[in-house]
């Protein structure tokens, strides 16, 4: 287990080095999150000045469920993201055969 732990976490650090490569793209990639966000906030905003609330939800109680929503979703595409790769490009282009023969768990090879 803690082995393969080892392995996830130096898997994991190369993955972000490799994103990292790349500054100007990164750099875009966390910039469109940032607008994007608060381009929903202020959706959020802009719908209530308008009400008071929303089916018993007022804007506070909207934007506690936004963060605790963002914040899941965020903790879950940080480490889990890259499993939806493996239908899209390693089974269909027969890549995942090389993963089951490493020596690792393949589980830990995917989640890279």
């Amino acid at each position: 287990m803690m082995k393969n732990l080892k392995i996830y976490f130096s898997l994991f650090v190369a993955s972000l080095k490799r994103m990292l490569e790349y500054r100007v793209d990164c750099l875009i990639g966390i910039i469109s999150q940032i607008a994007f966000q608060i381009i929903e906030l202020l959706f959020i905003w802009i719908i209530f000045q308008n009400t008071d609330s929303i089916a018993g939800w007022t804007f506070e109680h909207l934007l506690l469920f936004y963060g605790v929503m963002m914040l899941s979703v965020s903790i879950l595409d940080l480490f889990f993201d890259s499993t939806y790769e493996v239908g899209r490009t390693l089974i269909r282009k027969g890549q995942f055969d090389t993963i089951l023969l490493r020596p690792v768990h393949p589980l830990v090879s995917v989640l890279r």
